[in-house]
């Protein structure tokens, strides 16, 4: 059994509390890679990785299978649900890589698409929640604090204890920055 266990550092930036195991199981996921997986599974499979390896700040190999990804969705036409979800990963990606100009671009189409799209609507606390982030890393608190105040908003309608918490940090982290009282 693989210890995937995540914590948050002072700049909001998750990493893995045993990054040997999830080097093991990045490795055991990449050998499932084969042609009897389906468009979807292939496209769940490289998104995980590439998640994965995010984490563990290996960000070129983690762009490169968010893109396989991303094409696998264009290719097979699998919706924009798949769009929205890669797209994050995508977007979080290139933040992390300090491509600001596409990330910036690419969250907010993303959040665009989810305003507008009922089926994707659901994942718009996830893309408001990542482009808070991609605001704090750039210091600009003030508009990181609205997208995470939106996201706890969405949040708390879902009830996911796990999802509020940590937009309740982030929020926490982003007003201490901001030099105000924290509770």
């Amino acid at each position: 059994m693989y210890n995937l266990e995540t914590a948050f550092d002072e700049n909001l930036r998750d990493y893995f509390v045993n990054p040997d195991d999830v080097l093991a199981f990045i490795e055991e996921e990449k050998s499932k890679m084969n042609d009897d997986l389906s468009p979807v599974e292939l496209v769940k499979l490289k998104g995980k990785i590439g998640t994965y390896l995010r984490t563990l700040r290996k960000l070129e190999e983690a762009e490169n299978y968010l893109c396989e990804a991303m094409e696998l969705i264009d290719k097979h036409d699998l919706g924009v649900k798949w769009w929205v979800v890669i797209g994050i990963r995508l977007a979080h990606v290139s933040q992390w890589m300090e491509d600001y100009e596409i990330a910036e671009q690419m969250f907010e189409d993303i959040i665009e698409m989810c305003e507008l799209k009922e089926e994707v609507s659901g994942y718009l606390h996830f893309a408001l929640q990542h482009y808070g982030k991609f605001h704090f890393d750039l210091a600009d608190y003030v508009e990181a604090l609205e997208c995470f105040e939106d996201a706890l908003e969405l949040r708390e309608e879902i009830g996911n204890i796990e999802y509020i918490e940590s937009t309740k940090l982030a929020i926490k982290a982003t007003k201490k920055r901001m030099g105000c009282a924290v509770e």
